[in-house]
């Protein structure tokens, strides 16, 4: 077009700006592609990252490391996608919609408090009883007492951890958050309140899914890490112990 619209405007600067930084510009424009590219030059903290140091006490220096650790193989994306809205502090929670002023009321339906991102998924009380639930669960996964924080909630899909217990301890996180989330989006559209047990339950049987369409040397080398999620005994039975009673699988174990 002779005229872009001023969206375009931005973009083609951006190619303008990418171009004469790297000589050239990749054969196919893929959003990868481009955010590497993004990712080279001189390096701006992003808003968030005020919020970020007084969390952790300190300066984060490289933030592009930050955005791709959250991002996990091992999660799948519908959950991805809400763990990098948390930690970039962009989720569309009541609070910010009421400052954008498309709503006048931020109150959580449940509390009564303003429903900002912690409360949402940290510290509104259905929220609390379902982290209290799994609380003991990651305690066994990481072998080190576990207390509901920002920092012990959304900042460990940033640190260089790839033990087993943190990985499916980041894998039972991501569950707990996104589920949280579903019962927030039931709540404000479909007025269908999800309690904390409810919550627990969509936990556990999508855990429980998850490890069901797994390979059988991931479920017996893997998901039953310290017997947490499941265990597999020497018949290839598989139990999983996320309930009080024991669902028991024969394995085709290779």
């Amino acid at each position: 077009m002779s005229l872009p619209s001023n969206y375009y405007c931005i973009c083609l600067d951006s190619f303008r700006f990418l171009h004469q930084k790297a000589g050239t510009l990749p054969d196919v424009l893929t959003c990868k592609n481009l955010y590497l590219l993004l990712l080279d030059p001189v390096r701006v903290a992003p808003r968030c990252s005020g919020f970020w140091g007084s969390v952790i006490g300190r300066p984060i220096n490289c933030w592009a490391w930050v955005w791709r650790k959250s991002k996990l193989k091992l999660i799948e994306n519908k959950k991805n996608n809400i763990i990098w809205l948390v930690i970039h502090r962009v989720v569309w929670v009541r609070y910010f919609i009421k400052s954008w002023g498309y709503i006048d009321n931020d109150k959580c339906v449940l509390c009564n408090r303003p429903k900002t991102i912690e409360n949402c998924f940290l510290e509104c009380p259905r929220v609390v009883k379902v982290w209290d639930h799994f609380s003991p669960l990651f305690c066994t996964l990481l072998d080190s007492p576990f207390s509901v924080s920002p920092i012990s909630v959304y900042y460990p899909f940033s640190c260089d951890q790839s033990s087993t217990g943190t990985s499916l301890s980041e894998y039972l996180i991501a569950t707990i958050i996104y589920s949280c989330w579903f019962a927030r989006n039931r709540a404000t559209f479909r007025r269908s309140i999800l309690n904390s047990d409810a919550i627990v339950n969509l936990i556990k049987k999508d855990v429980q899914i998850r490890i069901c369409c797994s390979r059988a040397d991931a479920m017996r080398n893997f998901w039953s890490f310290r017997n947490a999620f499941c265990s597999v005994n020497s018949n290839r039975d598989l139990s999983f112990c996320l309930y009080n009673f024991l669902l028991q699988l024969f394995l085709l174990l290779l």
